[in-house]
């Protein structure tokens, strides 16, 4: 039951990590949708898991360009546009965690 409830967790993590990147493509005029963007967000996670098990020193740099390069093939964006939705995403979740936060709906171990 463990593995089931760690499975659905690490799903709604993703699809909800999706909608602040979701945003920042379209602030930016890239080409998303949410199940493109949840799709992004897997690939993503398996090639931090690959680069994790397989490198031992700068794996945060090569993890970063191949984030980046996603970005730009997957969203049809520039590689400065790339850069400025992997920035933008993080500021949109904060903004909405700020938001859920006003609402009375924050998290408790916060």
């Amino acid at each position: 039951m463990a593995i089931l409830t760690e499975a659905l967790l690490s799903v709604l993590v993703i699809v909800l990590s999706a909608i602040p990147l979701n945003l920042a493509v379209k602030v930016l005029g890239g080409h998303s949708g949410l199940l493109k963007v949840i799709g992004v967000n897997f690939l993503i996670a398996v090639c931090g898991v690959f680069l994790t098990t397989t490198l031992d020193s700068s794996k945060g740099l090569i993890s970063f360009l191949v984030l980046i390069v996603v970005y730009k093939v997957m969203f049809d964006l520039s590689w400065i546009k790339a850069v400025l939705a992997w920035v933008l995403q993080f500021i949109i979740a904060v903004i909405l965690i700020l938001i859920v936060g006003a609402l009375g709906f924050g998290l408790a171990f916060l």
